[in-house]
């Protein structure tokens, strides 16, 4: 996947087959990446997003 703003990419167990981090400058910047590059992945079916609030450690 040759995207930029992919920075790693993990594969998971269970109902998620993938996990992906993505560095963006702006929140802006988030909705054209899925929908204008990720989205268009063959065989990306589904795609939900989470974001990180707070870093603990």
């Amino acid at each position: 996947i040759n995207i930029k703003e992919i920075s790693n990419i993990w594969r998971l167990s269970g109902d998620c087959g993938l996990l992906l981090k993505v560095d963006i400058d702006s929140i802006e910047e988030f909705n054209p990446l899925i929908e204008d590059k990720i989205s268009q992945i063959t065989g990306i079916k589904i795609i939900e997003t989470c974001f990180i609030t707070d870093i603990i450690k």
